[in-house]
């Protein structure tokens, strides 16, 4: 019973470092997505922002499911 609690545990603990490095890194996209010129001096920025939000929807994803 006691490596079931701690199992469970250690998966939140991976769970909430993983949402929280995912939410950080959004929103550092989405802050270099609205600088002037942000297009143009990173022109792959729209594909890493998607990815970063499929990231994030992910985590949320897991994070919610029982």
């Amino acid at each position: 019973m006691k490596d079931s609690i701690k199992t469970q545990e250690a998966k939140q603990s991976m769970w909430e470092a993983w949402f929280i490095s995912a939410f950080i890194i959004f929103f550092a996209y989405l802050f270099v997505g609205t600088l002037d010129n942000s297009i143009q001096s990173f022109p792959n920025w729209p594909y890493f922002f998607g990815l970063s939000l499929i990231n994030l929807v992910i985590c949320l994803y897991y994070g919610f499911k029982k």
